[in-house]
């Protein structure tokens, strides 16, 4: 019997108001979010991934309700989240690692105390019982809690990022987002950080949303993965599938740019060429046609819909079976150069 959903994100949009430009003032409009659907299994491991710009962060802050979409929902244990208060024990359940340890603890706080706040605030135990917890999250992330009384500019960016992991884990969430929670660490402490988000997982049965841009660390890490690009999900499913036998061809472009593990390996498909779009001016139709190597005039008129393929490996184009059947960097012929 294959596992529960624990989240489920229903058609959510989300845009974002800027300033006016021109002559004539128009207001601008930023398109963050563009109608995404995702299903996260209880006690999946996973990877969302693309470009920066693509959503991945709002698409996060949607998730635990720190911001809310225009349109659609996020449901929790099948639970709409729009209708709960913060204090509710299914926004308690959801929490959030951010990029930046040292910006996401207040400077004039004792680590301790950072971990201790939310115990109170939410009893989740009481009087002497709440050092003793501290203490305990401490060990588990791996601190001494001979550091509770240090301000976070005492310590080290890995041991800032535990303490953000300790924080949030006080609320023992079923679900932990990490936002990018490794990116701005050195190699040697991201490693350490990578393996306790693994142990962690592993013990306390979280389901884990791990958010980066570098697909080996999702490939270790994770055992689902989605790619997002212009504010949609476009290619989603198990990581063997995705990364080995992606579908899409901007899942095809990604993984030909990672880093090649053997000195003068050549790349089997050029990088991507152009920009991403702008998210105030999205192209029509398919977001990727401007940039994508087998576009054709269907592109430009219809949105592809995320279909499954088999086995609940989706991608969102209209050649999706094609690319992936095809040898790399083949695809159906471009039948209107104009469409781009």
């Amino acid at each position: 019997m294959s596992p529960a959903p624990i989240i489920e994100v229903v058609d959510v949009a989300k845009s974002f108001a800027l300033g006016r430009e021109g002559l004539l003032g128009r207001r601008m409009t930023l398109r963050a979010l563009a109608g995404v659907n995702l299903t996260v299994l209880a006690g999946d491991t996973l990877g969302i991934v693309g470009e920066s710009g693509c959503g991945k962060s709002t698409l996060a802050r949607v998730m635990v309700r720190l911001l809310r979409p225009d349109s659609g929902r996020v449901l929790f244990r099948g639970r709409d989240l729009s209708g709960v208060d913060h204090s509710s024990d299914a926004r308690t359940r959801l929490q959030m690692v951010f990029q930046d340890p040292y910006s996401s603890l207040n400077p004039r706080m004792t680590v301790g105390s950072a971990i201790e706040e939310p115990l109170r605030a939410h009893r989740i135990v009481l009087g002497e019982e709440v050092v003793r917890e501290r203490d305990r999250l401490m060990e588990c992330v791996g601190l001494s809690p001979h550091l509770a009384g240090r301000l976070p500019r005492e310590l080290s960016g890995g041991q800032r990022q535990r303490v953000s992991i300790a924080r949030a884990l006080s609320l023992r969430p079923q679900v932990l987002i990490a936002d990018e929670a490794v990116s701005s660490l050195d190699v040697s402490v991201r490693a350490q950080i990578l393996n306790l988000l693994s142990d962690l997982r592993s013990e306390l049965g979280l389901t884990l949303i791990f958010i980066s841009h570098d697909l080996s660390v999702v490939d270790h890490l994770c055992n689902r993965v989605a790619v997002m690009y212009l504010g949609r999900i476009v290619e989603v499913g198990r990581v063997a599938d995705v990364l080995g036998r992606s579908a899409h061809p901007y899942t095809r472009a990604l993984v030909a740019a990672a880093p090649q593990p053997v000195i003068g390996m050549r790349r089997r498909q050029p990088p991507l060429r152009g920009e991403l779009p702008s998210p105030t001016n999205p192209p029509s139709g398919c977001g990727f046609r401007t940039r994508c190597p087998i576009v054709q005039s269907v592109c430009a008129v219809k949105e592809p819909p995320l279909v499954n393929l088999q086995g609940g490996h989706l991608a969102a184009c209209h050649f999706a079976a094609a690319a992936q059947a095809a040898p790399e960097g083949v695809g159906p012929p471009n039948d209107n150069a104009n469409c781009r």
